[in-house]
């Protein structure tokens, strides 16, 4: 009887750490819909394209950004030409970036490759625009091999366009999202606390 009842606690603790573990660790306990406007934190999918004129390939991308205290933190997944649903990213970026509320255009520059060096596509910026419609959030911009100022005419190597999945990232931003939750909280108790 003591092995059955001890069998049982053990069959029931495993079935809990097997429900828990399947729940999303990337959080940062928002939907899209709760974030504040101008607040660029979430993942965002959609189209990376090589080229400007002529040749245009599309291959998909996906860009998680933390935005806390004036500053953007990013991953940024470059999948392979014409992606498949069953591709995985060719290259994975980090990427930082100011996020000041006064400014029309964003720049995001390149920290280090994460993942993937052997099929390098030489992404060192990005210059975006949000563009908030009824129907989607989007960051649409280009991207360039080399530095650029924010007031440039150039065409740059690219376009790219993507739109909000979730408000919610991945833990390989985990640092960044924990300061962010840090001070949401404080300002929370501030708040109350000023009542």
């Amino acid at each position: 009887m003591i092995i059955m009842k001890q069998l049982l606690t053990l069959i029931l603790l495993f079935t809990a750490f097997t429900l828990h573990a399947q729940q999303p660790s990337a959080s940062s306990g928002k939907s899209a819909s709760d974030t504040q406007p101008g607040d660029f934190t979430g993942t965002w999918e959609g189209e990376f394209i090589f080229g400007t004129i002529g040749l245009r390939q599309p291959a998909k991308m996906v860009l998680e950004i933390v935005q806390v205290e004036g500053k953007m933190y990013c991953i940024v997944d470059l999948y392979p030409i014409d992606t498949k649903k069953t591709d995985i990213p060719n290259i994975t970026y980090t990427f930082e970036g100011n996020a000041k509320p006064e400014k029309l255009i964003y720049s995001l520059i390149q920290g280090r490759v994460v993942e993937g060096g052997g099929t390098r596509v030489d992404v060192v910026q990005f210059l975006f625009e949000h563009k908030d419609a009824d129907s989607a959030e989007t960051l649409a911009g280009r991207w360039f091999r080399h530095l650029e100022p924010v007031s440039s005419r150039e065409r740059g190597s690219g376009t790219f366009t993507v739109k909000r999945v979730t408000g919610k990232v991945s833990d390989r931003l985990k640092l960044p999202r924990q300061k962010k939750e840090i001070l949401e909280k404080l300002d929370k108790q501030q708040i109350q606390a000023g009542k």
